[in-house]
């Protein structure tokens, strides 16, 4: 006959879901009685946390743009299978310069503090060996500056609409002593 209390214990650890938190020197478990609590306490981690396996949560498509030292890239997550961009940033000529080190620190954290319906989120951050990872909301419109080559003239209507919004996402900004140094027509991206 079997031994009942080593089948209670199967049981159990059945129902116990977790993950491992790993530090410097030592590393956490935590368990939780549910999947869907293990996956929300993984979300709300994935906000505030690093993670280095990219490759196992996104699928990266399409170039979106480019700067000094990142591309941007469209890309799925493979389990919800929603689209997000990607802003790569290469660690080789940031870590070159404190001062770029010390700012790309100070927008992620900024980025993380805003909450904002006129400001693109912050989801996620990954680093590996050669890259961080900014896992940012994908808009589909384009920049702002691009739009309007493109279009043209905006009515008088349709400027005041853009404006009243870029003012109140300015005052929100003010209101939590964020500044934006680099307010222009490229980096004003169209929902």
């Amino acid at each position: 006959m079997r031994n009942p209390r080593l089948r209670l214990l199967k049981d159990r650890v059945r129902k116990i879901y977790g993950f491992r938190l790993i530090g410097y020197l030592k590393s956490y478990d935590f368990y939780c009685t549910t999947k869907d609590a293990r996956n929300e306490w993984v979300k709300r981690l994935r906000r505030v946390c690093v993670s280095n396996d990219i490759l196992n949560h996104y699928k990266f498509g399409g170039l979106l743009g480019k700067g000094s030292f990142s591309h941007v890239y469209k890309a799925v997550n493979l389990e919800s299978k929603e689209e997000y961009a990607i802003k790569r940033i290469d660690k080789k000529h940031v870590s070159k310069n404190l001062v770029s080190l010390l700012s790309l620190e100070e927008e992620i954290k900024i980025m993380r503090m805003l909450d904002h319906p006129n400001i693109i989120k912050l989801y996620e951050v990954y680093e590996d060996e050669q890259y961080i990872y900014m896992i940012e909301e994908y808009l589909r419109g384009g920049e702002l500056l691009k739009e309007i080559k493109e279009r043209g003239v905006y009515s008088e209507k349709e400027t005041a609409i853009l404006m009243k919004k870029l003012l109140e996402t300015l005052a929100y900004c003010h209101e939590k002593n964020v500044i934006h140094l680099d307010l222009k027509l490229e980096n004003l991206i169209l929902m």
